[in-house]
């Protein structure tokens, strides 16, 4: 697998940050595992300098997370969607709609901790040689420590008790 330094990144003005793959915990312990998940959604934030695809698929990181955690995720996608369109005013609202594979994955994880991989699909997912041109596919996103707390990453469940 080849190191695609620019295939996600995220912006903490003033200095920008170049990551390859993101992670992601959410702390599922309050949600009984006798519950039944009808639909999830993962909501993220973000903007990007070019038409860029992501997708999620279940992340197998270490908490805390190490370099070696680069590669720690495994699976078929959860869900793929083209990031927003480039250079917008402002983060834009990014919606995940889980498929059956990770509506089961999060209906496995209740009581416990949901881990989540967000990578580009069309050149990391896909393993395709990525263009020269490292600016075209550029995707940012806010992360919990951003100031605005509307742009933390979510994830939204909805289950029948």
């Amino acid at each position: 697998m080849k190191f695609y330094p620019d295939v996600v990144s995220v912006h903490a003005p003033p200095v920008l940050f170049l990551i390859a793959r993101s992670f992601l915990f959410f702390d599922l312990s309050s949600l009984s595992s006798s519950f039944t998940v009808d639909s999830c959604t993962l909501v993220v934030y973000g903007n990007s300098t070019g038409d860029s695809t992501v997708c999620i698929q279940e992340g197998t990181q270490a908490d805390p997370m190490t370099t070696a955690d680069f590669d720690s995720f495994t699976g078929s996608i959860f869900d793929s969607i083209v990031w927003p369109p480039p250079w917008e005013p402002t983060y834009q609202e990014i919606t995940f709609s889980l498929n059956s594979t990770g509506i089961a994955y999060i209906q496995s994880m209740l009581g416990s901790t949901a881990k989540i991989c967000i990578r580009n699909y069309q050149y990391d997912f896909l393993d395709v040689e990525f263009p020269d041109d490292i600016n075209a596919f550029r995707a940012y996103m806010a992360y919990r420590e951003n100031d605005t707390e509307l742009w933390h990453p979510t994830l939204n469940i909805t289950y029948e008790e």
